[in-house]
């Protein structure tokens, strides 16, 4: 056994040597076969797998950038289409507030029953008007110192006619009452007159232009007014169309005034009752001066033509119509309803004459308007 040691060794020490050997060939061979990385390697593979990631991150955002354009696109595209409806809109509304305004106005017009300031139909145009004729009468009815005469029998029938006294007449006549009576009466004939003359029917051959024209405006009202009361419906301007026909009709009627015909030759109707005033006034008495004669004879005419176009047309403008009411002879003084010269003992006076009647809308209502005043000559008691 010891004599085999020695061989042991000498193999053991063989066998390690051997070893080494192959250990030293084939380990390093074996790492570069396995190719285990190191450290260094293993860092760059991760900074490449980050880098592709990112550039894959990268790719996706592009791709919804694109997508996010395409939709900022599309609503844009949405957005001015609306724009371009909104304007529609904006000039469809402008339109339908300028149509409305116009069919308000229109409506305004169809049911407002009122003139402006500056319409010869005014109220306060038809003031001056009465004013005038005022004037005028008073003027054409003053007895003057020019009068040869007074025929008493003619003006004591008309003095009878309104229950005035005809004590009148002794020792000084009452210059006021006679004035006062030829005014009234004048003014009571005309009136009635040509009413006979314009209500004569359509067919007549003796109906005027204006009678006819009236006739029609009367059933046209009836027509429309049955129209408008006889069916059902939410319409309110179809009831304001009988009062605005009778506006327009006698705003025609006021502003032709019965005028001249185009051979300068007068109206029938004024011509008639020219006659018939002048007819009362020589009646009444007789005028020496030929001067004033002719002179009386051409107011005439306008005085016929300012009675019949206020009291039977300008009346029927308005709306409601006016109303003119007479007071009677030793009717009390009412201060609201009658002008007339006022002394000291006026509460103790009564009406001796009405010279002009009381013209008033809504006589004996609450809402009453006094559009002027009636002409009274008073007499004391």
């Amino acid at each position: 056994m010891e004599e085999i040691q020695p061989f042991n060794d000498v193999f053991a020490n063989a066998n390690q040597h051997n070893i080494e050997n192959l250990i030293d060939e084939y380990i390093p061979n074996l790492s570069d076969t396995i190719n285990i990385p190191n450290a260094s390697n293993t860092n760059e593979q991760n900074n490449t797998d980050r880098v592709r990631q990112l550039e894959t991150n990268i790719s996706n955002l592009e791709d919804d950038i694109k997508s996010k354009d395409e939709e900022i696109r599309e609503l844009k595209d949405k957005l001015e289409a609306r724009d371009i409806k909104l304007h529609e809109l904006i000039e469809l509304n402008s339109s339908l507030r300028n149509e409305t305004a116009k069919y308000s106005s229109e409506f305004r017009k169809a049911t407002n029953f009122e003139f402006s300031d500056h319409d010869i139909n005014n109220i306060g145009q038809l003031s001056n008007e009465i004013k005038q004729l005022k004037h005028d009468l008073k003027f054409f009815c003053t007895l003057r110192k020019s009068i040869a005469y007074l025929n008493e029998p003619y003006i004591k029938t008309l003095l009878n006619k309104y229950g005035c006294s005809t004590e009148v007449f002794r020792k000084n006549y009452n210059k006021n009452i006679l004035e006062g009576l030829l005014q009234c009466y004048i003014i009571e004939v005309t009136i009635s007159e040509a009413k006979n003359y314009l209500d004569i029917v359509e067919w007549s051959r003796e109906a005027c232009l204006e009678a006819k024209i009236k006739s029609t405006t009367n059933r046209l009202q009836e027509y429309t007014t049955s129209l408008s009361t006889q069916h059902f419906g939410t319409d309110i301007v179809s009831p304001a169309i009988p009062t605005k026909l009778r506006q327009i009709i006698y705003t025609l009627l006021s502003n032709q005034d019965l005028s001249q015909n185009k051979d300068e030759s007068e109206h029938p109707i004024i011509g008639r009752l020219t006659k018939s005033i002048l007819h009362i006034m020589i009646s009444c008495c007789v005028i020496k001066d030929s001067v004033k004669n002719k002179k009386i004879e051409s107011m005439a005419i306008e005085i016929v033509r300012q009675i019949i176009v206020i009291f039977l047309f300008r009346f029927k403008v308005q709306e409601p119509i006016i109303e003119y009411l007479w007071f009677e002879s030793r009717d009390k003084i009412k201060l609201e309803f009658m002008k007339f010269s006022v002394d000291e003992d006026f509460k103790n006076a009564e009406v001796g004459i009405c010279s002009f009647p009381l013209i008033i809308t809504n006589f004996k209502k609450p809402d009453h308007k006094v559009i002027s005043k009636a002409n009274i000559v008073k007499i004391d008691f």
